[in-house]
């Protein structure tokens, strides 16, 4: 059901013929639709409520559905064997790449996407702006892969450096899903 919501709300959504409602009416619907339009900017405000703002969401929201998007992505994936094996095979060079790499693709979907509707949610001009909210993605997607792990049990009598390879590894789904979270699931 969440990726039905989430495709529709970007591939376009439903349309007024799922409705029942006629070509004509949509039309009508169409013209009453640029009137309100017209008659809000003559009044100054530029949404349904008149105030003129669209209320933002803070950095505290930005970190919740951030998690929310991590668990949707790694929950799937957690608890299959394919995390310990892959963390077990690599060594500590390679786990750093997909450490930076992972930066890399959370800063690609975040920024760079052109997601609809994306631009009212992060800041692109501003590498700072752009390198803190990609760190703050990736810290959020390995706190949610440890919780995981956590629950799964998949930390049970394993060594620190074992831990942080299987973190590192359901890192890159988490981080798919904290980046494809902050701009799908406030939207």
């Amino acid at each position: 059901a969440i990726g039905v919501s989430v495709g529709t709300a970007q591939l376009g959504g439903a349309n007024q013929d799922d409705e029942g409602v006629s070509s004509g009416s949509r039309k009508q619907d169409g013209k009453a639709e640029s009137e309100r339009a017209e008659e809000n900017s003559d009044n100054g405000s530029n949404d349904a409520g008149g105030d003129g703002s669209q209320k933002e969401i803070g950095f505290g929201g930005q970190i919740v559905i951030a998690a929310c998007g991590a668990v949707l992505f790694a929950a799937n994936v957690a608890p299959t064997e394919e995390i310990v094996m892959i963390a077990a095979e690599n060594s500590s060079r390679r786990l750093l790449a997909l450490a930076f790499f992972t930066l890399v693709l959370s800063a690609l979907i975040l920024y760079f996407s052109e997601f609809k509707g994306a631009r009212q949610f992060v800041r692109v001009g501003n590498p700072v702006a752009i390198i803190g909210g990609t760190m703050m993605t990736y810290a959020v997607a390995l706190i949610v892969s440890v919780l995981i792990l956590l629950f799964f049990g998949r930390f049970d009598g394993e060594a620190l450096n074992m831990c942080v390879a299987q973190t590192v590894v359901l890192g890159v789904a988490a981080a798919l899903g904290t980046s494809a979270g902050r701009l799908l699931l406030q939207q």
